[in-house]
């Protein structure tokens, strides 16, 4: 698909953008990898609300990291007292668009994980059989689960 996509897009005056496939291509592996789903963003030009969601994200979560305001939070409160301060967070610069970006991500993953739990079969010798062989499925049919939903997004 990579190759395919500079073919056609290598003419002299023409400028690829390799940062950008590059990205796609690391998000198709992950997709691929990871949940055994093909994103197709290297074969789209428009960007998927997923892809945009995980690029924020990375962005957002760069941009929380050197913000000291938002450093001093995430070390010094303990996470049980950040829960009930959620809305206060919320308006720190970006931490709003960080929690929208999250939710993208988080209703992809479960709604991949859904359509695999739909997928399952039992086996011959009693375990839970996933179709793909993809780091999802693995988990889900790990000896040591089950493991919920939230747990594998």
């Amino acid at each position: 698909p990579a190759r395919s996509r500079l073919k056609r897009e290598s003419s002299p005056e023409q400028v690829v953008e390799l940062q950008d496939l590059f990205f796609r291509l690391t998000l198709d592996s992950i997709g691929s990898l990871g949940f055994g789903v093909e994103l197709g963003s290297i074969d789209s030009v428009d960007t998927k609300p997923f892809v945009k969601a995980f690029d924020a994200s990375l962005v957002d979560g760069f941009w929380r990291l050197i913000n000291p305001f938002s450093m001093i939070v995430m070390m010094m409160v303990p996470r049980s007292l950040r829960l009930p301060l959620r809305p206060v967070l919320a308006m720190l610069p970006g931490e709003s668009k960080i929690h929208s970006n999250i939710a993208v991500l988080d209703e992809f993953s479960l709604e991949i994980i859904k359509q695999r739990r739909e997928q399952a079969k039992p086996g011959p010798d009693g375990q839970v059989v996933f179709p793909k062989t993809d780091f999802l499925s693995l988990f889900m049919g790990a000896e040591q689960g089950p493991f919920d939903d939230h747990f594998l997004r």
